[in-house]
């Protein structure tokens, strides 16, 4: 599923209703998914925190950080 919406990833971040499926999809991905995300994500990060939307999408990825690569 990741590398099918990867590419679209932060959009969907920052759109009113996707951010709850990434919220949900962050909850269930392993460390390494997360990474994968993190890495997708990366070049939009900034954006996507300032976002009223996507900031609660980030903070669920701090909430679950378990490893020192995240």
């Amino acid at each position: 599923l990741i590398n099918d919406i990867g590419h679209e990833l932060s959009k969907i971040m920052i759109d009113r209703y996707g951010n709850y499926f990434c919220q949900r999809l962050l909850s269930s991905c392993t460390a390494k998914q997360r990474l994968t995300i993190l890495k997708l994500i990366g070049q939009d990060f900034i954006k996507i925190c300032c976002d009223s939307r996507g900031t609660h999408a980030v903070q669920r990825i701090l909430e679950l950080i378990s490893i020192s690569e995240e």
